[in-house]
């Protein structure tokens, strides 16, 4: 599909001396889309001389020679010039165009040719060459694109093969009157354009003139094309279809991006069509709401829409699963905080992107049973990034191990591993800073206070830190040493039945808050 002059192309044949000129029309050229070959951009050490200029001459569909004193006494460019006239007899149309760059005899075989003149204004001549160019297709051309590819769609049961070819789509959008669509005819016209945007280069630019006729259309019509689209088995096609979707102007698309967003079964998904409304629309504090006051879960869709809610401190959840790690996020949200929770699969996500952690006030990291050496490592070493330049970080065994000797969890955390042992489902007593003595059943870490660190809570037996915080910058780290976490039996939850260390934890979480909301 397509016409061989849609977007022509000029071989560009010129005297060393006239190099200058030639770069200078050859920008002129690129800029207004024209495919133009220059000996100076296209070879390169090691090509072959002769064949590269024979395959371009060949491929290129005119070939301009700059007519100057130095030029039409080269062998080299007269050769070229004899090559390209030899094409235009035999294929009978124009191929060598003439362009006076410096007053000269014109050679006998160009003087029946009506040539370009550049030696007055430049300008002026550049125009008229881009008149004999014509870059733009023909209407007409535009329309028997359009009415054989809709033929064949049609008459195939609408097959994906016979959609408009991205290459041409732009061409066929620019010449026909959308507004005079039959609805299966614009059903076409935006099936291809999906496609197209379903492509890593398409650009949506192009499709300005479909995105205007959307703009017009109903919130019915707007409904019938694009639910279908929605719910393609394809996640690239649904991407594309929001992004189409995105440019239409008016209340009913954005309505309508909206719903089939919250429609969406795959969170990474929603959040790449949430990122198409954003670009379009703009997020609003209204919309932004009403996404934190659905049932949404997905991190990334949470992370997108809080971020236009005055006064929200979040807290990221890297959980394990666990009761604990439930209760966890309970004193969070009590603390005052919107908590967001990330399971074990989507820990990768996070970690390869650098731009979420910043979002947050603060992060939770619950390990018990989620531990690992390895999988949180690109996460801890931007922690103290994170920690210094003001958030804060809650972390449980097993983080200390798992992040033994990091730089950046040294950086920040308040204490230090002594040793790899660990204690499990034991009972223990802690004093809290107050004096108070509570007994604990849970999981600890063999663990030592680091220096410039404070125990807001220890155990009476050796005095190792159940609860430590230390101040980095201007953020603050906080080391829980208990987990709910089991090689055997399942075990219960630390703070199921000790209310008490649940209060301690939950002040201190609150008084996170409030540093954070000053």
């Amino acid at each position: 599909m397509g016409y061989p002059c849609r977007v022509p192309s000029v071989f560009l044949s010129h005297s060393r001396r006239d190099a200058e000129v030639a770069r200078r029309l050859h920008a002129r050229l690129d800029a207004e889309g024209i495919s133009t070959w220059l000996d100076q951009k296209e070879l390169l050490p090691g090509d072959s001389l002769i064949g590269k200029i024979q395959q371009a001459i060949a491929e290129f569909d005119y070939l301009a020679v700059l007519l100057s004193p130095a030029s039409v006494t080269s062998s080299w460019v007269t050769t070229e010039v004899q090559a390209a006239l030899n094409q235009e007899i035999e294929h009978r149309r124009v191929k060598v165009i003439p362009i006076l760059v410096e007053s000269c005899q014109v050679p006998l075989f160009l003087r029946d040719k009506l040539y370009v003149d550049l030696t007055q204004d430049f300008e002026a001549g550049v125009a008229l060459l881009l008149r004999r160019l014509n870059p733009r297709p023909e209407e007409a051309e535009a329309r028997r694109l359009f009415s054989h590819g809709y033929g064949r769609w049609s008459r195939s049961g609408q097959a994906d093969r016979h959609l408009i070819e991205r290459e041409d789509l732009e061409a066929v959008l620019g010449h026909l009157d959308l507004s005079a669509l039959s609805p299966p005819e614009l059903t076409y016209l935006i099936r291809s354009a999906v496609s197209a945007l379903a492509t890593a280069v398409a650009k949506v630019a192009p499709l300005a003139p479909l995105s205007r006729r959307l703009g017009d259309a109903t919130a019915e019509d707007l409904r019938r094309e694009f639910t279908p689209l929605f719910e393609h088995e394809h996640l690239h096609l649904r991407i594309a279809a929001a992004r189409l979707l995105a440019t239409a102007g008016g209340g009913a698309a954005a309505d309508l991006l909206l719903e089939l967003i919250r429609r969406e079964r795959l969170g990474a998904v929603r959040d790449a069509l949430l990122e198409q409304y954003e670009k379009q629309h703009g997020m609003t504090e209204a919309v932004a709401r009403s996404i934190l006051d659905s049932d949404e879960s997905d991190w990334r869709v949470i992370s997108r829409a809080f971020r236009f809610v005055p006064g929200i401190a979040a807290a990221l959840v890297i959980s394990d699963r666990t009761d604990f790690a439930s209760e966890l996020c309970s004193l969070a949200r009590s603390a005052g905080y919107l908590v967001v929770t990330v399971s074990r699969v989507q820990v990768l996500e996070l970690v390869q992107d650098p731009r979420a952690l910043p979002l947050f006030s603060l992060l939770v990291l619950v390990r018990g049973e989620d531990y690992g050496d390895t999988i949180l490592r690109p996460l801890y070493s931007r922690i103290a990034e994170f920690v210094d330049r003001g958030g804060d970080l809650l972390a449980t065994p097993w983080a200390a191990w798992e992040a033994n000797q990091d730089p950046g969890m040294e950086a920040v955390s308040p204490v230090v591993l002594l040793d790899r042992s660990h204690v499990e489902g034991e009972t223990r007593v802690i004093r809290t800073g107050e004096g108070e003595e509570l007994s604990v059943c849970g999981s600890f870490e063999r663990l030592g206070l680091r220096e410039g660190a404070e125990a807001r809570a220890t155990f009476r037996d050796g005095g190792d830190p159940l609860l430590a915080v230390r101040r980095v910058g201007q953020g603050r780290s906080i080391y829980l040493n208990i987990c709910q976490h089991s090689c055997g039996d399942p075990v219960a939850s630390p703070l199921r039945h000790a209310p008490r260390l649940a209060e301690v934890i939950g002040s201190t979480l609150r008084g996170l808050r409030s540093r954070t909301a000053t």
